[in-house]
């Protein structure tokens, strides 16, 4: 059965598989030739709205917990508190690069990882580099 908006030579088949719906494509005389290069650039900004929020609200913490550790020690200098956001994004720039739920939460779409790429792997040495000495600074 057609569907309603469908030209009447159209055919569909709801019970095949995708291989022998491509076979019976390419038996019709289609050959798809275009490669992923072909494919248009994704437009507009790769992150999701709630994801962009939660991470405005990361930040405001974060500026709360220098705020509370410079209150604490009274010399400004940053503490635990200030320290754990930066691992934090350490770990979240790694993470979003592996397929799962992070990055269907974070991102708008599969090649939206594409557009952030570039901006996660300096993002990953600078907080991982913040991080280690952090981590040294209580240690010694």
């Amino acid at each position: 059965m057609a569907h309603p908006g469908a030209p009447a030579d159209a055919e569909g088949h709801p019970e095949a598989d995708a291989q022998s719906l491509v076979r019976a494509i390419e038996g019709e005389g289609f050959v798809g030739t275009a490669s992923a290069e072909d494919m248009p650039a994704p437009v507009g900004f790769p992150f999701r709205w709630p994801f962009l929020i939660a991470v405005i609200a990361v930040i405001a913490a974060w500026q709360l917990a220098f705020l509370a550790d410079a209150l604490r020690t009274g010399r400004g200098i940053p503490g635990p508190g200030a320290d754990l956001p930066f691992t934090a994004i350490f770990a979240l720039s790694i993470a979003i690069r592996f397929p799962g739920p992070l990055q269907r939460v974070a991102l708008r779409g599969p090649r939206a990882l594409l557009q952030v790429r570039q901006l996660l792997t300096p993002l990953a040495l600078v907080t991982g580099l913040f991080s280690a000495l952090a981590l040294l600074r209580f240690l010694l």
